[in-house]
């Protein structure tokens, strides 16, 4: 696991694996396509290399052993669509040769992509004829070696020149921000991260699925907890924390406080996550006490939980995260619903949750609450676009507009200020902005 409030990339095998089975599959395309173009020899097998752009194109934007993969996907590819073992012998010499000479060319000669083309055509075409002459006995063959390496030299010309283009294209092409599934966040102790984005960003996906990927690391990493250390615990009641450090355990509470109900009573139900883990039903009781009293709403315990109004069972179903033992607690669109005093109490909540050292995570898609945390993740088309401070965030328009958002005009106002100078808090509270103006 990463430092605290660190973000890494930490699936590029996926996006490695897509772009490697995109470009075979442009080869096996031009593989079919050049098998359509009539050729000055009627030599079994032998093609002009036209497939071998998508090698090339793979070895200067990815690396060495990726394109490595592209030429073996596209040669057994081929080798099935066509329906022959000896096109799989053709193709295999001749991609063999081609792709040593790219890696000849690109990287040690550092030639441009069209003298790269040109001689992997050439020894494509090299490649074939040499396997042609062993299955035929036939030396003579060799003879159509100049004819063919001419043609090569024209199509290696032609498809060096695409091949340039392409690259260029993709060197224009600003960085792709991570897919949300690619990304690995750790939240701190106390800590609130906000997620942020329009309705279908991909704000809550992730965080349900980054929930279910930390809690996963919690039962892998199972083993004694060190002196003093506050651990998980694994399903078979163990305490538990990751290797060399602190494992988070992730806790959700929704938006609809009925997704999240397991039993009837709400003291049956904050005590589930123990009673689930075979706690002693003393303990647990105590422990559901506790945290019912840590909230205010230890008079609720005997209540039945439909009797509760919508702030209350919010306040048991943080409860129930509470007496669970949860290190970070995340919170969907809980407030989606509620008015601006119902909004402040849940805030103070939170303050009271980072008091104790819960990590939280805010997802939502109100700028104004967005912007209270310590850090900011952006989403867009499900897309991680950036996570950064809240001064950071509220300055960078650019970045709001891609993503659909803008902060609210007591709030961009604040901004400016803040922008030019003026030490007044981001806040979208017009009566704290004037004081603050005054003061």
């Amino acid at each position: 696991m990463g430092e605290a409030g660190q973000v890494r990339a930490s699936r590029p095998s996926v996006e490695r694996l897509t772009q490697v089975a995109t470009l075979a599959a442009v080869g096996l395309v031009l593989s079919y396509v050049e098998s359509m173009v009539p050729l000055p020899t009627a030599l079994p097998g032998v093609k002009l290399g036209l497939s071998n752009v998508a090698v090339l194109v793979c070895l200067c934007t990815v690396d060495a052993r990726a394109a490595a993969l592209v030429a073996v996907v596209k040669v057994l590819a081929a080798g099935f669509l066509f329906g022959s073992p000896m096109m799989i012998a053709y193709s295999a010499a001749g991609t063999l040769l081609a792709f040593l000479s790219m890696l000849l060319m690109e990287r040690v000669l550092d030639a441009g992509e069209v003298a790269t083309s040109m001689v992997a055509a050439i020894m494509h075409n090299a490649g074939q004829v040499l396997v042609a002459t062993l299955v035929l006995s036939a030396p003579a063959v060799l003879l159509s070696l100049p004819v063919l390496a001419a043609a090569a030299c024209a199509t290696g010309a032609l498809t060096g020149m695409v091949a340039r283009g392409v690259l260029a294209s993709l060197r224009r092409r600003p960085a792709r921000p991570r897919v949300a599934s690619e990304v690995d966040l750790e939240v701190a102790p106390g800590e609130l991260v906000a997620f942020v984005g329009r309705n279908g960003s991909g704000k809550t996906s992730f965080a349900l699925q980054w929930a279910a990927e930390k809690n996963a690391q919690v039962a892998v990493a199972a083993g004694p907890a060190g002196p003093g250390g506050r651990g998980g615990q694994a399903a078979d009641g163990r305490t538990t924390r990751a290797a060399g450090g602190r494992a988070s355990r992730v806790g959700l509470c929704f938006q609809d406080p009925d997704d999240q109900a397991v039993c009837d009573v709400v003291q049956d139900d904050v005590a589930f996550a123990l009673e689930n883990r075979g706690a002693d039903p003393c303990e647990m009781r105590a422990r559901a006490d506790a945290e019912l009293g840590a909230l205010g709403i230890r008079e609720l315990a005997d209540r039945p939980l439909d009797e509760l109004s919508g702030g209350q069972r919010s306040k048991a179903n943080v409860a129930g995260l509470l007496a669970g033992d949860f290190d970070v607690i995340a919170f969907d669109e809980v407030t989606a619903m509620l008015d601006a005093a119902s909004t402040e109490r849940f805030f103070s909540l939170v303050d009271g949750l980072r008091e104790r050292g819960v990590g939280v995570v805010l997802v939502t898609h109100r700028m104004e609450e967005a912007l209270r945390a310590d850090r900011v993740c952006v989403f867009s088309g499900g897309r991680l676009l950036a996570c950064e401070p809240p001064d950071s965030l509220a300055a960078d328009g650019a970045l709001l507009e891609r993503a659909g958002l803008e902060l609210p005009a007591v709030m961009g106002l604040a901004g400016e200020l803040r922008a030019r100078g003026v030490a007044v808090p981001l806040t979208a509270d017009p009566l704290e902005l004037v004081g603050a103006l005054c003061r």
